[in-house]
C-alpha cells in the first residue's frame, strides 16, 4: 500500500511540474505584451514550491523505506539482485518479461538477456547513425 502511496506522490510531482511549465511557456508567450515581469515572478514564486514538494515527495520515500523493513515482501523490486549489473542493466534469462521497474528512478528498462532486447537497441541505434553517416558522406 505504502508503494502505491509513494508511486501517487510521483505522479502528483509530475502533473505540478507540467502545470508549472504550462504557467511559465504561457508567461513566455506573454513576453511581447509586458515584459519580463510575468516569467520573473512565475519563476520566483514557483522555485519554493518545488523545493517544497521535493522535500515532500522524499518524505514518502523515506515512510515506504520503513514499512519495506517491517515487511519483507514489499522490500525491493522483485528482481534479484545478482541480474543488476553496474546497478542499471538487468540480465536475468530466466526471467520471461522484457521490461522490469527501474531500481532507481522511474520507469522501466530492458532485460538485455532477451535477444529482443538487443534488436531494439539495434533498431534505435540505426536510424541516427544511419542518418549521420549520410550526412558526413555527402559533404
Amino acid at each position: 500500500m505504502v508503494h502505491h502511496d509513494f508511486a501517487h506522490r510521483v505522479a502528483q510531482f509530475l502533473l505540478l511540474i507540467e502545470f508549472f511549465l504550462a504557467a511559465v511557456f504561457s508567461c513566455v508567450g506573454l513576453l511581447p505584451l509586458t515584459g519580463t515581469m510575468p516569467v520573473l515572478i512565475v519563476t520566483i514564486l514557483m522555485l519554493p514550491a518545488v523545493f517544497i514538494l521535493i522535500v515532500w515527495l522524499n518524505k514518502g520515500r523515506m515512510h515506504a523505506g520503513k514499512d519495506s523493513e517491517t515487511d519483507p515482501a514489499a522490500a525491493g523490486d522483485g528482481t534479484p539482485d545478482e541480474c543488476w549489473k553496474f546497478g542499471m542493466l538487468y540480465f536475468n534469462p530466466d526471467d520471461a518479461a522484457l521490461w522490469v521497474e527501474k531500481r532507481v528512478g522511474i520507469g522501466y528498462t530492458m532485460n538485455f538477456a532477451h535477444v529482443s532486447a538487443w534488436v531494439i537497441v539495434a533498431l534505435l541505434l540505426l536510424l541516427p547513425l544511419t542518418l549521420g553517416l549520410l550526412t558526413l558522406h555527402h559533404r
